[in-house]
């Protein structure tokens, strides 16, 4: 089994790119692209918060693939958010985990580190 224990990867992302590229990051999770829009919703939701500090979570559910799980910001520094993402799957027993590093660049987009 692979592990998603550090997936840290250095593309600049947007938009759809960026939901191909972690669909891809988590193409062996077991995760479906509903659930990965989820995932994508509440993370973005965390770390776009000018508020955004080490500590913040949310959680996710889809019901429909059976997944779920929580999403925790484990480090804020100079401009990058660090998100902690553990779920379960009905397609892979077990936790697993994946972290991102989000950064906010000049232009005010974020991209995945």
């Amino acid at each position: 089994m692979r592990s998603l224990l550090s997936l840290l990867v250095f593309v600049g992302l947007s938009g759809m790119a960026q939901a191909q590229s972690v669909a891809v990051m988590l193409g062996d999770s077991g995760l479906t692209p509903d659930d990965i829009k989820a995932v994508l919703a509440e993370s973005e939701a965390l770390y776009t918060n000018p508020e955004v500090q080490a500590g913040d979570k949310s959680t996710w559910q889809n019901e429909a693939s059976g997944a779920s799980g929580s999403i925790e910001v484990t480090g804020v520094e100079e401009g990058c958010v660090l998100i902690t993402h553990i779920f379960e799957t009905q397609e892979k027993a077990g936790q697993q985990r994946a972290e991102f590093k989000r950064c906010k660049r000049a232009d005010g987009l974020w991209q995945l580190e």
